[in-house]
């Protein structure tokens, strides 16, 4: 209705809209993860790079605290051997050999104690004296020069520079550089620490003690220097007393005074390679402490990580990124159905524009208020469809109660199972001339008295118009039996009575017919009342309010009201033969046994139904013979109450046979009908407009008629038939032929080779390909076997 206004707006703007729109929204929800891992992979990266530093500071640490500890023992040996009375007595010993000097050398010698038993750290200790000329150690004694010689021999060093740096320069607890050393014979290298004796400008002699480097070298192995760096430790001055995996002669690739703060570490490049520096600085000496290891080593676990959680996010990437377009895919694909379907429908031959979600939601609020507007028209039909039903129901002309039921519920009226009774209200009293000024009193009389009466009735019953000063009221009472219906309507019907005498000073006259089970039965309880309020009018006695069972004096007439004949002519006419036999044993049983009417009143009930009989064949353009033979055959058999029955049944056969004659007629058209609808099919299936509307323009027939005519006789619909019988071509061609799908598809009937291959992968659970393939194979096998037999 109003979506060709808002379609015709709808622009072409990509064939991959819907898709994409779909798509970014499952993209955002998959990086919203992999940006909180993000976040959560730096923080993590950085703590376990702070751990693995502080490790390498922690060993590094470590290592200097031993060193210092071992340092402090040196220092205190130093301070013994400075303090020694008998060393300091022998320092001005000239001639060592002559006199009592000798004893002194036994004696100084003695004093030494020998510290390597319980340091391992020293290899050995000495303490030579200037004036002289003698070394002395533990249990030993030399020369200068032979010591030097054969003793503590220093790589490159002369025994003449050797004698100047023991003796030249004052040394306070100085520890020398490690460096080459032959010693007894043995190459080692050592660190040297230098005490002197005397002051400076005067140094008497010195105490030497030499350190294996190898211990210091062992203290610094705490870190892992397998994947290349080094360790040193580094004076005051920045000479490197010992170092691992870098000699004491290279260049440290960061200077001493560049390590300002007292711990941390340091990035640099050496040799092209990047590096990590640690470094301490003793508070005891002033040493510095440093390890370098390349960063690749010491991050190695932390780059693990790394790569492991990058390989894990590609992977996840790639599979979110994946499962996204799937499922952007398949969501995408019935909406660009629905979008194609809206465009089709209503015959645009735009593309999808600027967004498929208003194209739809506009789509949906078209229906939506085309629904509300069939809604609100329906509606205002509601009240005319209820009186025409009540007036059809009310003359009787429904075929069967089986459409009247149907219709009730249709009209949301629950009233089955219940009993009813009939009342017609006449305002015109016993006055009947009709004048404008009379009319127009009596429509507003009319309101009054159904407002009055809807008070009492409530929501059991209904009211209609029948006449200007006619309403009937249709009376439902509760679940139970008529005779219970009849006494809540009568004082009903009497507190309404004096309320409108009361209220408006008028005096209706009400005919009341009888209850009956059903409200299916009310055209009965309708003729009843009209009997009821006539004879009110001819009688004159005075009642308002006249019920049809007060008539006993009056039924010596017939019973054969306008809606029994109407409804027995319907029922007839359709071919509904229990629904006429019924009618006509309710006939018979009012009449012959109820009433007992004289011979004279029945024969002329049994013209009237041969009649109808007659009017029934000429609506559905039968012959009139049979029936009237069967008539000429009980008029003259009519004398007497038994020739009365027998023709009241021959009238009932007649009936019977005019049902199978409609019957019989029926099926043979609807024979030629679906061989018709069938034919039509057959040839019109392989065109892809092929419709309910076509067939039934084409063969001239009512769409709704055709349909629910074919889904009877068929056991499906239209659209389900046509269907399968595509799909059996489209298979027999597939087996068969090598014909591609697309003209398979036009051969079938369809527009496109998509809407088929959708089609039948939904009907037959397989692909064409995949069911061609197997086919193919099937057929394999077959001849396979057969060559075989």
């Amino acid at each position: 209705m109003r979506m060709n206004g808002w379609l015709d707006r709808w622009e072409v703007s990509g064939k991959h809209r819907v898709f994409i729109r779909l798509l970014i929204p499952y993209l955002l929800v998959m990086l919203i993860p992999l940006l909180l891992g993000w976040l959560v992979y730096n923080k993590s990266l950085a703590v376990m790079e702070k751990e693995a530093v502080k490790g390498m500071l922690g060993s590094l640490e470590q290592s200097k605290q031993i060193l210092e500890t071992r340092l402090t023992e040196l220092d205190s040996i130093m301070q013994q051997l400075v303090w020694d009375p008998k060393i300091n007595g022998f320092r001005n010993v000239t001639k060592p050999f002559h006199g009592a000097n000798t004893y002194r050398v036994l004696e100084t010698r003695g004093s030494l104690y020998d510290h390597s038993v319980t340091n391992n750290f020293i290899l050995d200790y000495f303490v030579v004296f200037k004036n002289s000329n003698l070394a002395l150690s533990v249990g030993r004694s030399y020369p200068l020069p032979y010591f030097y010689k054969h003793v503590l021999n220093y790589d490159g060093m002369a025994y003449e520079d050797w004698r100047e740096l023991v003796f030249g320069e004052h040394f306070a607890r100085t520890v020398l550089p490690a460096r080459p050393v032959l010693y007894e014979g043995k190459s080692y290298e050592m660190v040297t620490e230098l005490q002197s004796f005397g002051y400076p400008g005067n140094v008497l002699g010195s105490a030497v003690i030499v350190i294996d480097n190898q211990q210091i070298q062992k203290l610094l192995e705490g870190l892992d220097f397998s994947s290349g760096g080094w360790a040193a430790v580094v004076d005051e001055e920045g000479s490197m007393i010992s170092g691992l995996r870098i000699h004491s002669e290279d260049p440290l690739p960061v200077a001493a005074e560049e390590l300002t703060d007292g711990r941390g570490v340091i990035r640099t490049t050496v040799d092209a390679t990047k590096m990590m520096i640690a470094y301490t600085t003793s508070k005891y000496n002033g040493w510095t402490y440093m390890a370098a290891q390349p960063v690749h080593a010491v991050l190695e676990k932390v780059n693990y990580i790394k790569k492991t959680t990058f390989l894990l996010t590609f992977l996840f990437l790639s599979l979110g990124v994946t499962i996204s377009y799937v499922m952007a895919y398949r969501t995408s694909k019935p909406l660009r159905t629905i979008i194609h379907t809206i465009r089709e429908k209503m015959g645009s031959d735009k593309a999808a524009g600027k967004d498929a979600f208003r194209l739809i939601g506009d789509a949906v609020s078209g229906l939506i208020e085309d629904n509300r507007q069939l809604q609100v028209m329906l509606k205002r039909q509601a009240p005319l469809l209820r009186a025409s039903f009540f007036e059809r129901l009310l003359k009787g002309e429904w075929m069967s109660d089986k459409d009247a039921e149907a219709h009730l519920l249709h009209l949301g009226i629950d009233w089955l199972g219940r009993p009813c009774v009939v009342t017609i209200v006449d305002l015109s009293g016993r006055q009947t001339p009709v004048t404008e000024d009379w009319l127009e009193e009596t429509d507003v009389n009319r309101i009054f008295v159904k407002e009055l009466l809807r008070d009492k009735i409530g929501e059991n019953g209904y009211m209609h118009d029948m006449a200007e000063h006619q309403i009937v009221i249709i009376y439902m009472g509760g679940e139970g039996c008529t005779l219970e219906c009849c006494k809540q309507w009568a004082a009903k019907l009497n507190e309404a009575d004096r309320a409108i005498i009361d209220r408006l000073g008028i005096a209706p006259v009400y005919g009341v017919g009888n209850g009956y089970d059903s409200i299916l039965q009310a055209a009965h309880s309708y003729e009843e009342a009209k009997k009821a309020l006539h004879s009110a009018a001819i009688r004159q006695e005075g009642k308002t309010i006249v019920w049809h069972r007060e008539l006993t004096e009056e039924a010596g007439y017939g019973y054969y009201p306008d809606s029994v004949e109407r409804k027995l002519f319907h029922l007839a006419s359709a071919g509904d033969k229990q629904g006429t036999v019924e009618t006509l044993e309710g006939v018979y049983e009012e009449n012959f046994v109820r009433r007992r009417l004289s011979p004279p009143m029945l024969r002329l009930l049994i013209y009237q139904l041969w009649g109808t009989a007659m009017k029934a064949a000429d609506q559905v353009s039968l012959s009139r013979d049979e029936i009237f033979e069967a008539y000429q055959l009980s008029h003259s058999r009519t004398e007497g109450f038994e020739g009365i029955t027998f023709a009241y049944r021959t009238i009932c056969r007649t009936f019977e046979k005019l049902c199978d004659e409609i019957n019989d007629r029926k099926k043979s058209q609807n024979v030629l009908l679906l061989e018709n609808m069938l034919s039509y099919i057959q040839a019109s299936y392989g065109r892809s407009d092929l419709c309910l509307d076509g067939m039934s323009s084409d063969l001239q027939m009512n769409k709704v008629y055709l349909s629910q005519f074919f889904k009877e006789q068929t056991g499906v619909n239209f659209s389900d038939y046509v269907e399968r019988l595509r799909m059996d071509k489209a298979r027999e061609l597939l087996k068969t032929t090598e014909l591609p799908v697309n003209e398979i598809a036009v051969q079938t009937g369809y527009n496109s080779a998509n809407t088929f291959c959708r089609a039948f992968k939904r009907i037959n659970g397989l692909s064409t390909t995949d069911y061609r393939r197997s086919a193919s194979l099937s057929s394999a096998s077959i001849t396979s076997r057969q060559a075989a037999d």
